[in-house]
């Protein structure tokens, strides 16, 4: 088992990719993988899936996942914070999909990307509000198909909420006390998600940021 990290992100991402690797990670964005050609493992909260040409994949705001085995891919890769959709924040926060995977209309989804991409990438002064109506677009494609289910506390939770506090305060003094009445759990119960969930011991995560 890999350790997980928490990946800070602060801005709207748009990337096409022949190669998608990445270990056990999360983060507040929405991320959305379209498979144009080819295969990748995808882990999602503890299930794999095997992604193929015309399916995409959708990964909510502290959903920890990763990447493998990819083979001849046509990847495009969108990543944006949920405040860039207000409309749609308490979704992403309360609910969580059946199977986050999807198969999608191939010619449509890759108009729309290669669209947002190109758009992305110019000189237009509005190119990212033109990039983001195409995402929001494909958003909205994606989340119409999905079927949802309430979205209840769980173990990994917890993990998700202490490397996110861990990820924002490193540059200031970080306890087991201080972590504890932060994420509302004893010290003992946070060590054991250390050694069991994350991989290694608190002190040592700490160093590693």
């Amino acid at each position: 088992d890999n350790m997980i990290f928490y990946e800070h992100r602060t801005s709207m991402g748009l990337h096409r990719t022949p190669r998608l690797d990445c270990l056990p990670h999360l983060h507040r964005h929405i991320e959305l993988v379209y498979i144009a050609e080819g295969t990748c493992r995808i882990q999602i909260d503890q299930t794999e899936y095997i992604v193929s040409a015309g399916q995409v994949a959708i990964t909510f705001p502290l959903q920890i996942h990763s990447y493998s085995e990819s083979n001849n891919l046509d990847t495009f890769l969108f990543l944006c914070d949920p405040d860039e959709f207000p409309d749609l924040e308490d979704y992403f926060s309360t609910k969580r999909p059946v199977c986050p995977i999807l198969d999608m209309d191939k010619d449509l989804m890759k108009t729309l990307f290669e669209k947002a991409l190109t758009t992305y990438r110019g000189e237009s002064k509005f190119k990212t509000e033109i990039a983001k109506g195409y995402l929001q677009v494909i958003l909205s494609e994606t989340l119409e198909k999905l079927n949802m289910i309430n979205h209840e506390p769980t173990d990994m939770n917890i993990v998700e909420r202490i490397l996110e506090y861990c990820d924002n305060e490193y540059m200031n003094p970080i306890s087991l006390e201080t972590l504890s009445k932060k994420v509302g759990a004893s010290k003992y119960y946070i060590s054991r998600i250390f050694s069991t969930k994350i991989k290694m011991s608190f002190n040592d995560y700490i160093n590693t940021l």
